[in-house]
């Protein structure tokens, strides 16, 4: 196989000559629209850091000295915690409570990631989906994909 003829290789003369959309920001310079995985060891704060950043995005605030240039609709799904925790997170940080910031603890356990697509549609004006734990959404979920 000639891996040239794959069009996976170029120069560095052909990639700047390449004019390419400016980035689209959630958190301006920190956190780009798509895909981000915040990981780390287990009890250092990555829920809570997560928590403080769907608030941010909600409020058009700001998240680690970041602004968040435009209030966006946000859904955490917190599958580890319940109503309780959530409300405790909350009101230790005296976060504000944005109607656009949405939770669910118990994500339908047949929707898996067709029935986040299927909210994600009905509800286009949301921007962030905040998937607290990905392994613990997977694992709950592996079985039902087709």
């Amino acid at each position: 196989m000639d891996i040239l003829k794959l069009n996976t290789v170029f120069s560095a003369e052909e990639l700047m000559a390449q004019a390419f959309k400016p980035t689209q920001w959630l958190v301006d310079n920190l956190l780009p629209e798509g895909l981000t995985v915040l990981s780390g060891a287990p009890k250092i704060g990555k829920s809570f850091l997560s928590l403080e950043l769907a608030v941010a995005v909600a409020t058009q605030g700001s998240v680690l000295g970041h602004c968040v240039s435009k209030a966006r609709s946000v859904l955490v799904l917190a599958l580890e915690d319940g109503p309780p925790r959530l409300f405790n997170r909350m009101q230790s940080a005296k976060f504000p409570i944005p109607g656009n910031l949405y939770f669910s603890v118990d994500w339908p356990a047949t929707g898996g990631p067709d029935g986040l697509r299927e909210y994600l549609v009905a509800e286009p004006e949301t921007d962030l989906v905040i998937i607290d734990t990905l392994g613990f959404f997977f694992a709950a979920h592996c079985f039902a994909w087709t």
